[in-house]
């Protein structure tokens, strides 16, 4: 289970008393008024500009950023706001919050909770995204919204596309490809950038993904392309698939059987969009022709903990989804290597697997502490998350006690005093810490 940071953002607001959530009974316009008439029977609601300095929160509709308050009037409960004129929202009434307290400093503060409970609470995770022989990273791994870690192009625009939007598999991102309109374009994964590539030097590849053509058939491509210098110049050869694809669902593109020469300088794996202005969503590539014993492992197990590792032992890495038999694997390790001066976690393995089986990966991560967006979840779930909202009240004052003179200090020392009390009450009655030992021996 998880909750979502409006949620926990709610839950802290109201352990400090400091907290109001309403929907407005006129739909903001293109001004600086928000009028609700609910706010008359709200402590405060009838007295004269009671709200100024509050922050106006919309948490649905058109507006999306916090408002200071700079007055109020109670006889029209119409609320008047910093910022210059908010954007209408036509005939739809929005819902609301009002706050105190900045509500950044609350985002913050549970932020700052997961990572001072990191010790404490763990969340339990598994992960099916290796396949065997499969020498690329993780396609799952995105650096923001529009911007793979790996992969990139410098035509095409790439969005990251998240799981219940009818365009991914499996319950992981797909990436959006969107033709500039030149046709030919491609997302490429460059051996500049990831030297493991040419490892494939003088081997026989092979190259599958999963596409999802939205605007033609026949749309999706895969690519290799390679090359070599020597005294007169650069040698280089593409070799692309043909595999038939219908537009409107998931198919597997193929590129197999290739030869690669032996003497390469250069190899380069590109996802292409043959078509000008068309748009195909990408999954899960794989290239397949050596024996791997080193997987880069996916963010989310880059900094876990390592519990347990399983193969697939029935089936391929196509039949996940038909609960497939897995195969304890001992004497696996975890060993960082360098990638163009950046260190990435790896597993290794004692030996190398039938290829394209499933790699299972078991264990323990951080709870989630870069929230932003009230959409945005942490895998916490009650009655666990009142140690995190806890410790967030306790964060939050040991901030404000920052911006106050020496005077007011006793007041929020009293608040802190008596969160860190709760917090460690809740922890003895609520949170137990992983012990058990990785299952990584050798036989």
């Amino acid at each position: 289970m998880s909750s979502t940071l409006l949620t926990l953002r709610t839950r802290l607001s109201e352990n400090i008393g400091d907290y109001y959530s309403s929907t407005v009974t006129t739909a903001i316009a293109a001004s600086t008024s928000v009028v609700d008439t609910t706010l008359a029977n709200v402590e405060g609601g009838r007295t004269d500009d009671f709200f100024e300095d509050w922050w106006f929160l919309p948490t649905s509709g058109a507006n999306t950023t916090k408002r200071r308050v700079s007055s109020y009037d109670p006889a029209t409960t119409t609320l008047s706001v910093q910022g210059g004129n908010l954007t209408t929202d036509g005939t739809t009434k929005a819902t609301y919050e009002l706050h105190q307290l900045d509500p950044s400093m609350k985002i913050k503060s549970i932020n700052n909770a997961a990572r001072t409970l990191s010790s404490d609470i763990k969340r339990d995770i598994t992960d099916l995204s290796l396949v065997s022989g499969n020498i690329l990273p993780d396609f799952n791994w995105w650096t923001a919204a529009a911007a793979h870690k790996f992969w990139s192009s410098s035509t095409m625009t790439l969005a990251r596309t998240s799981p219940g939007s009818g365009y991914t598999r499996g319950g992981r991102y797909s990436m959006k490809v969107t033709d500039a309109g030149a046709g030919d374009e491609y997302v490429s994964l460059h051996s500049d950038n990831y030297p493991r590539l040419l490892d494939l030097k003088g081997k026989t590849i092979s190259a599958y993904v999963y596409a999802y053509p939205v605007t033609t058939d026949d749309d999706p491509e895969i690519e290799f392309y390679t090359a070599k210098g020597d005294s007169t110049g650069a040698t280089t050869d593409t070799l692309t698939s043909t595999t038939e694809t219908e537009k409107s669902y998931y198919q597997i593109v193929k590129l197999e059987n290739q030869a690669i020469d032996d003497d390469i300088d250069t190899f380069e794996i590109r996802l292409k969009c043959v078509t000008a202005s068309a748009v195909i969503y990408y999954q899960e590539p794989r290239l397949m022709g050596i024996d791997v014993t080193d997987y880069m492992l996916p963010e989310l197990f880059q900094n876990a903990n390592i519990r347990r590792v399983r193969y697939q032992v029935s089936g391929n890495a196509d039949d996940v989804g038909l609960n497939a038999d897995y195969q304890e694997i001992f004497g696996w390790d975890i060993v960082p290597q360098d990638i163009n001066g950046t260190y990435y976690n790896f597993l290794r393995l004692p030996y190398s697997l039938p290829k394209g089986r499933r790699i299972e990966l078991n264990g323990s991560a951080d709870l989630e502490d870069n929230l932003s967006s009230d959409t945005d979840t942490m895998n916490i779930d009650d009655p666990t998350t009142n140690v995190l909202v806890a410790q967030a009240c306790w964060e939050l004052f040991r901030q404000l006690r920052g911006f106050v003179t020496n005077s007011a200090n006793s007041a929020y020392d009293d608040e802190i005093g008596y969160w860190a009390g709760e917090v460690t009450r809740l922890k003895k009655k609520l949170t137990t810490k992983i012990k058990s030992s990785p299952i990584r021996w050798s036989i």
